[in-house]
């Protein structure tokens, strides 16, 4: 049986562990927005991905 103080330390490391993931997580959102936001989406508004490689290979054919 591990002793309570352990146990303690133990679930502190965990959740420091899991707010660093969650904060390393923001900040790669946050970046990732940011790049998106430069370069805007090559979809005409409120086309889907599908739509537009459909579109894109009738303009190739």
């Amino acid at each position: 049986m591990l002793h309570p103080d352990m146990l303690a330390a133990i679930a502190r490391d965990r959740l420091a562990h899991e707010y660093h993931l969650a904060e390393t997580h923001r900040a790669l959102t946050q970046v990732r927005r940011a790049r998106r936001a430069e370069h805007p989406s090559p979809l005409v508004a409120g086309e889907s991905r599908r739509s537009r490689m459909e579109r894109r290979r009738a303009w190739h054919s």
